[in-house]
């Protein structure tokens, strides 16, 4: 898991509970802000390794195997891109995972997943949509229809949330350790809201030392109309399901 990243939902399993009639007693159902999600992807998978404080593109060959795959899919659009504006088409080359980590961006991270032309379900669950398409998102409701108990679990209001389980489910108050939050590697580092902290490439954030905050791709967003209807229209079922689960905390 660690080193391959966790893959997309499996929904056949789900899919065969239902066939089956099956009554689902209790089903909890993780969320997180996918601004704040795909931020914490592209900063811990790309540029700081968690707890460790290992600066990535200082050392390319720490990559995840699944962040790497998905270097190839980015340097492949940026190849076919510059292609498409040339007459004489290059010779492939293969991937130098170096030079193609520091080219990548939180903006550009953000405009290759959001490519029409990629298909999310190929990406790796920690850069794509927790729901895919409408399909997923009629599943997820049909399971919903099955379950007698729903109950969030938000990361933005995690322990709140956990605390509501735990007492629903007739638990003793159980909140795990928090072990994946974002270290900085060293006292000069520093986070970032501002917008230009999301424009910087990863080389030039190791050189200022600065790390993009959620708030950084929110005002990139907010300041590009169209990159947020590409992220709007990608994360359109994700956003969905969170006012679905805001409303069954507010109906508690």
């Amino acid at each position: 898991m660690g080193r391959e990243g966790y893959g997309n939902y499996d929904f056949s399993e789900a899919k065969e509970l239902l066939l089956n009639n099956v009554q689902i007693d209790h089903l909890i159902v993780s969320h997180r802000d996918p601004v704040k999600r795909m931020t914490s992807s592209f900063v811990n998978k790309f540029l700081i390794r968690g707890e460790q404080g290992l600066v990535l593109p200082e050392d390319p060959k720490k990559l995840q195997k699944f962040a790497k795959s998905f270097l190839k899919t980015f340097i492949a659009l940026q190849r076919k891109e510059q292609d498409e504006s040339k007459t004489k088409k290059r010779k492939r080359k293969r991937v130098n995972y170096a030079k193609a980590v520091n080219k990548l961006s939180l903006k550009k991270f953000i405009l290759t997943i959001t490519h029409p032309t990629i298909d999310r379900n190929d990406l790796n669950g920690h850069f794509a949509p927790q729901l895919a398409n409408k399909k997923q998102w009629n599943l997820y409701n049909n399971i919903v229809k099955y379950s007698k108990a729903v109950y969030p679990l938000r990361v933005e209001s995690f322990d709140e949330d956990l605390k509501y389980i735990n007492q629903s489910m007739g638990f003793e108050d159980f909140l795990p350790e928090k072990k994946n939050s974002t270290r900085l590697p060293i006292e000069e580092w520093t986070f970032s809201d501002q917008p230009e902290a999301s424009v910087f490439t990863l080389a030039d954030l190791c050189s200022k030392k600065l790390v993009p905050k959620s708030a950084s791709l929110k005002q990139l967003l907010t300041t590009n109309s169209n990159l947020q209807k590409r992220f709007k229209n990608t994360f359109k079922f994700d956003y969905q399901l969170v006012q679905h689960l805001n409303h069954l905390s507010n109906s508690r």
